[in-house]
């Protein structure tokens, strides 16, 4: 069976290297370690302190679910604007441009920009941006690595050009996105 296009498969756990060794990487349902460490440290404690052990179990809701192209099916009519999509999904995060798609599927600026826009509402390049900001900000949200590596493993150039584009498109400095989403998980 092919993968995402005949099954989708999902993961649990969310390990980022066992979920981006696989072929392709796999979609994984993150289950929030930290807050299960804190109910865990929590129970212990009221248990330390005499508290009676509760017969009712602790339920605790994941946090989210991290896409990957385990699950990315394309239900796109258009072969050439499937295979753009497809194309960037897989390369964005390499720092790729339009250029690059162009040469992947043998098609004109105008005529890729025009279908994409049919089909997608945005160009092929708000399209590269909008995989590399999705990219970033689950870096952010889920991984404690510098802003200059988010920026890198999200395919921007430069820290400064991440930092300037995130701020116009999000409103808020990817720092201060980090911090908020931090507070709220």
């Amino acid at each position: 069976m092919l993968v995402p296009d005949q099954v989708a498969v999902v993961s649990v756990d969310n390990d980022e290297h066992l979920c981006s060794l696989s072929n392709p990487p796999l979609t994984s349902i993150d289950i929030n370690p930290g807050r299960v460490g804190y109910e865990a440290a929590a129970l212990l404690a009221r248990l330390m302190a005499g508290e009676e052990a509760s017969e009712e179990p602790i339920y605790l809701s994941p946090s989210g679910i991290i896409t990957r192209q385990s699950t990315d099916v394309l239900a796109i009519d258009d072969q050439l604007v499937a295979m753009g999509v497809r194309f960037i999904r897989e390369h964005a995060c390499e720092g790729i441009g339009v250029k690059q798609v162009l040469d992947h599927i043998d098609i004109s600026r105008s005529t890729l920009e025009r279908r994409f826009k049919k089909l997608l509402g945005r160009t092929p390049k708000a399209e590269i941006i909008r995989v590399q900001f999705d990219r970033a900000k689950q870096l952010m949200a889920y991984s404690d690595l510098p802003l200059s590596i988010v920026a890198q493993k999200s395919g921007f150039g430069s820290i400064h050009y991440f930092t300037d584009i995130f701020h116009k498109k999000v409103g808020v400095t990817p720092g201060a996105y980090r911090n908020r989403f931090k507070t709220i998980n």
